[in-house]
């Protein structure tokens, strides 16, 4: 079992207990309901943890408990320890006329953080790498569909989230008129 890991991460523990094939079971559990073990008579089970979206570690204990066909038993305890994730969270507006420029609503959380912006189809974008980028959308002769993504990274835990909202662009007409 990693000793770290990020939230709602699903991990594998590698089961290196020495035992004779054949009627061998195995019962695998958790200190806590927020654990899913995946089928927990595996040898090494899916081990899937929980969110964290507070600013300090959670730790869980994992427990092995191994029994022979004639009722020998053994049994180990390890923990594991959800790092904070950050909560990438923005709004943008639902549409707008082309062209237009605009910076998001940024509410995302965590520590440590690192933004990475991007939109596609691509536009050009200033500060792409802050929390409050501006988003520089063209004039287009049609409407079109962008996404926006905010793939947010706490570079100290390495756990990240992602973020994704819709915009879309109209063209914009353009008045004109003469005197004849």
């Amino acid at each position: 079992i990693p000793t770290a890991t990020c939230g709602n991460d699903t991990i594998f523990p590698v089961n290196n207990s020495a035992y004779s094939p054949g009627q061998t079971s195995f019962k695998w559990s958790s200190s806590s309901s927020r654990i899913i073990i995946l089928n927990d008579t595996l040898a090494s089970p899916g081990l899937v943890v929980p969110n964290n979206y507070s600013s300090f570690d959670s730790t869980y204990t994992i427990k092995l408990v191994l029994t022979t066909a004639n009722g020998c038993a053994d049994s180990i305890v390890r923990t594991v320890t959800t790092k904070p994730q950050p909560r990438a969270r923005f709004n943008v507006p639902v549409s707008s006329c082309a062209p237009v420029s605009f910076d998001p609503i940024n509410t995302s959380t965590g520590k440590n953080l690192l933004f990475s912006w991007s939109v596609s189809p691509a536009i050009s974008i200033t500060n792409a790498n802050t929390r409050n980028p501006i988003f520089n959308f063209p004039q287009n002769t049609d409407s079109v569909q962008y996404t926006i993504r905010l793939l947010l990274l706490d570079t100290v835990s390495g756990c990240s989230d992602l973020a994704i909202r819709n915009f879309k662009t109209y063209p914009r007409p353009t008045a004109d008129f003469t005197f004849s």
